[in-house]
């Protein structure tokens, strides 16, 4: 794993294998384009990992990956996969409207939001605190967040108020 600065760009390497001649990911271009093309490339949910740095994704993935070499090799495993869809492009003819028929009466990016971070609901309803511990130990990562922690330091404290 490298990470290195280029002006406003970064550039960050994930690599499978620990030897030199492995397979890597190269993913470059500004801090939230890298984290897009993180996820988009090991198949994540971004908004899974919004309280995550860049740093900590870069971490999970070369582990992930790490762990995908490792298990292919001891499998004896090759890679398949289907080669990239070709796009036909086409331009319009002169003085056409590419926009005319384009419907604009719903953006096409999802706009529900949940109302609430999911594991913050999941720690404000724990029902006991090795339930609570459970949260915490399957999500170590995101308690970087000050407000995960803060409200899971004041469920524990409730619920040992209330035992």
């Amino acid at each position: 794993m490298s990470i290195e600065h280029i002006g406003r760009h970064i550039t960050v390497t994930i690599k499978y294998g620990k030897d030199y001649e492995g397979s890597q990911a190269i993913f470059s271009g500004q801090v939230g384009e890298v984290r897009e093309d993180i996820c988009a490339f090991f198949g994540v949910e971004c908004e899974s990992l919004s309280n995550l740095s860049l740093n900590d994704i870069v971490v999970d993935m070369t582990s992930l990956a790490h762990g995908v070499s490792n298990l292919a090799s001891i499998l004896g495993a090759v890679a398949v996969g289907s080669p990239p869809a070709t796009e036909t492009v086409t331009e319009p003819a002169p003085g056409e409207d590419v926009w005319a028929g384009a419907d604009t009466s719903t953006p096409p990016w999802p706009t529900d939001k949940p109302a609430e971070n999911p594991l913050l609901a999941q720690i404000k309803t724990a029902p006991s605190i090795p339930d609570l511990q459970r949260i915490w130990a399957e999500n170590q990562a995101a308690f970087a967040n000050g407000d995960l922690m803060d409200a899971y330091k004041q469920r524990g404290r409730a619920l040992k108020a209330a035992a």
